[in-house]
Formats: structure tokens, sequence, C-alpha cells
């Protein structure tokens, strides 16, 4: 796991950079067509910046991941994905604290985590699968 450490930098910079295109895009179909992306943002990122590191490691390192790589590495950055959003929630106020149930706030973010892990763990594989290919 030492060596992907230099691959959690880029995933999060790519999270940033699609957080940005999401937002961007979201702000414009609200304001053409009344519409928004929804809940859907939060899935597409954790898709792209999956798929893209996977495909950055596949060019550099020559090979995809191994099955125990990719679970390792997508479970460590969707614990911090999950944190950051739960700090940000709660810190800013969007939820009161006092109507949080504990047991329940900790099945959604077991939930999330398990779908989240498995959702990044086929997009490091189809990333490296297809920086092979190229």
């Amino acid at each position: 796991m030492t060596y992907l450490w230099r691959w959690v930098g880029r995933f999060f910079l790519y999270l940033v950079l699609t957080l940005i295109f999401i937002m961007l895009l979201n702000i414009t179909l609200q304001a053409v067509l009344g519409v928004s992306l929804g809940q859907m943002g939060g899935v597409v990122a954790t898709l792209v910046p999956a798929f893209l590191t996977g495909m950055q490691f596949a060019k550099a390192e020559k090979r995809v991941m191994t099955r125990s790589e990719m679970i390792k590495f997508a479970a460590f950055v969707v614990a911090i994905q999950l944190l950051m959003g739960l700090f940000i929630t709660l810190a800013s106020g969007l939820v009161p604290m006092d109507t949080l149930a504990p047991g329940a706030l900790l099945l959604v973010m077991v939930v999330l985590f398990v779908v989240y892990t498995g959702v990044a763990v086929l997009f490091l594989f189809l990333g490296g699968r297809d920086g092979i290919k190229r």
C-alpha cells in the first residue's frame, strides 16, 4: 500500500476538478433548464476520479492494480470522502445535530461506504483496463 500513497493525491486532485465541473454544470442546468443533477453528482464525483486514477496507474505501472490494491485504495479514499462530507454537512448546519439518531447515521454511513467502495473498485478496474489498452 505504501507506493499507492502517491495515487491518493491524484485521486483527490481529480475529485476536486470533478466537483468543480459538477457544480458549474449544475448551476448551468439550473439557470437554463430549471433542472438539477440531484444526488447523481455525488456518485459521479467518485466514478470519474476512480476511473482516471486507475487509468494513470496502469499507464505508469504498466499493469492494472490487483484486487487487494483496488479494495485498499478505494476503501481509503471513500472513507476520507465520507468523513469530509459528514464533517461539512454537520459543520454547515444543514442537518441539525439534535435530529440525528447515531444508529441511523452509522447505518447510512456503512451502506454508503460499501456502495461507494464497490463503485470505486469497479471504476479503478475499468480505468486500469482502459489505460493498458492505450
